[in-house]
């Protein structure tokens, strides 16, 4: 379950050398640099119990979770509780972690919504973001491990410029 992974990065604790806790999906295209860059520019939002909502609407919420060094500190204190109020939601969810988070008193940093993408496809309701696009950090629901590869490389191949805006990509039109 969620709570065993977050105690036995509470026993490694190597989590406390950094500002930010980022749990990914496997099948997330994850780019951490521009998470980085977002994340310097939200004055000081790593001192508070802070986090990061990043449900897209459209089933991903999962997919990424980003959570201040407080705010997790906060979790790993308050998890059994958390199991003890919050039972009707299973515990490996994100709808567990942010009613954790919520009851801990910890506020969603809502100036970051929308910085993923569910790249599945299927629901034809949820507009899929291409992976150059410099406002989302990660994109998700990949079919194969080559779809994500691709998008890797897509976003890879792009420039930006210093306030987090493609400025290039290799061929492709902004």
């Amino acid at each position: 379950s969620l709570p065993d992974v977050w105690l036995a990065v509470e026993k490694d604790g190597r989590h406390r050398d950094h500002d930010w806790v980022v749990q990914l999906d496997p099948a997330a295209a994850f780019l951490p640099g521009r998470l980085r860059w977002r994340l310097k520019t939200s004055g000081g939002a790593a001192a508070q119990r802070r986090y990061i909502e990043t449900d897209s609407g459209c089933g991903s919420a999962d997919a990424l979770q980003v959570i201040s060094m407080p705010a997790f500190e906060a979790l790993l204190k308050g998890t059994e509780t958390c199991q003890k109020q919050l039972h009707q939601q299973p515990a490996g969810t994100g709808e567990f972690l942010r009613g954790c988070l919520d009851l801990l008193k910890a506020s969603p940093m809502e100036e970051f919504s929308g910085i993923l993408s569910d790249n599945s496809g299927e629901r034809g309701l949820c507009p899929i973001s291409p992976c150059w696009d410099s406002s989302k950090v990660a994109f998700s629901s990949f079919k194969s491990a080559q779809d994500l590869l691709a998008c890797l490389r897509e976003a890879q191949e792009c420039s930006m410029s210093r306030n987090g805006e493609v400025i290039s990509c290799s061929g492709r039109r902004q």
